[in-house]
C-alpha cells in the first residue's frame, strides 16, 4: 500500500516555485522601470527638440522681418539720394535695392509698387538630427513723393499666395536669361528673338516688343505674364555681341515699360 505525497508538493519544490516566482517579479519591475526611463528620456528629447525648433523659427521671423524693413529702408534712401526722375531709371534702382521681378509705375500718381518674395533659413531639429527649413513672406513695397517732394515707403508683409505671380515671372526671367546665353543666335529682330524665346514654356508668356544692338551689344525688350497672365512686367535682356572674345552672361533688368 503506498501512502499519499505530502499535499502541496515537497518542501524544495515549493522553494524553488518561490523563488522563481520572486525573480519574474523581479525581472518584471526591472522591464517597467526600464520601458519608463525610456518613454521619459524619448518625451525629453522630443520637447528638447521641439523648443530648439520652435526657438530657431522665432529667431528666424523676427530675421525676416528685418530684412523686409531694411529692404525698405535702403531702397526708399537709394531713391531720396538719386538725382533722376527717369521711371525707367527709378525701376532700375529700386530693382537694385529690391531684387523684385515685378515692379510696375503709376504714372498717375508717379509712384512704384514693388513685390517680391523674400525668405529666411532655420534648422528644424529632430531626434534623427537637422534639417533645413525656409520661412517666407511676400514683400509689398509701395514708394511715392510725399509733400516735401521726397521718396518715402510703405511696406507690407502678405501670405506667399500673394507672390505667386511676381514667383512665375522670376523663374521665367531666368530661364529666358540661360536661353539667349545659351543660344548659337544672334536675334538682330523681333521675330528672331521671339523664336528663340519661344523655346521658354509654357508658350504665350513672354512677348518680344523690341531689338536693338550695336557692336557690342544686343538689347531684347520684352512683356513677360504670370501663368494666369493677370500680371505682366517688362524687362531687358543684354547679351554681349557674338564677336566678342569672351562673351559675358545676359544681363536682366526690369523696365518701366516695353
Amino acid at each position: 500500500m503506498t501512502l499519499p505525497g505530502p499535499v502541496g508538493g515537497t518542501p524544495v519544490k515549493k522553494r524553488i516555485e518561490r523563488s522563481i516566482t520572486g525573480g519574474c517579479l523581479i525581472s518584471l519591475v526591472l522591464l517597467i522601470m526600464v520601458g519608463v526611463s525610456l518613454v521619459a528620456v524619448v518625451g525629453y528629447v522630443l520637447w528638447s527638440t521641439s523648443s530648439t525648433t520652435e526657438k530657431n523659427r522665432t529667431a528666424a521671423e523676427a530675421e525676416l522681418r528685418d530684412l523686409i524693413d531694411r529692404t525698405a529702408r535702403e531702397s526708399a534712401e537709394a531713391l531720396r539720394t538719386s538725382a533722376t526722375a527717369d521711371p525707367a531709371a527709378l525701376t532700375t534702382l529700386i530693382w537694385k535695392h529690391t531684387e523684385a521681378p515685378v515692379i510696375t509705375y503709376d504714372a498717375a500718381r508717379k509712384g512704384f509698387t514693388a513685390v517680391v518674395e523674400k525668405a529666411t533659413v532655420y534648422e528644424r531639429a529632430s531626434i534623427l538630427g537637422s534639417s533645413p527649413d525656409r520661412i517666407t513672406s511676400c514683400g509689398i513695397f509701395t514708394y511715392a513723393l510725399g509733400p516735401d517732394h521726397a521718396w518715402h515707403v510703405n511696406v507690407a508683409a502678405r501670405e506667399t499666395a500673394a507672390c505667386l505671380p511676381a514667383r512665375e515671372i522670376d523663374a521665367l526671367t531666368r530661364e529666358a536669361g540661360r536661353i539667349l546665353e545659351h543660344s548659337d543666335d544672334n536675334p538682330t529682330t523681333v521675330t528672331q528673338a521671339q523664336d528663340v524665346l519661344d523655346r521658354t514654356r509654357p508658350l504665350g508668356r513672354l512677348t518680344v516688343r523690341k531689338v536693338t544692338h550695336d557692336k557690342r551689344a544686343t538689347t531684347v525688350s520684352a512683356l513677360l505674364t504670370d501663368t494666369a497672365q493677370t500680371v505682366g512686367q517688362c524687362f531687358l535682356f543684354t547679351l554681349s555681341h557674338p564677336g566678342n572674345q569672351v562673351p559675358s552672361p545676359v544681363a536682366v533688368t526690369p523696365a518701366s515699360s516695353c
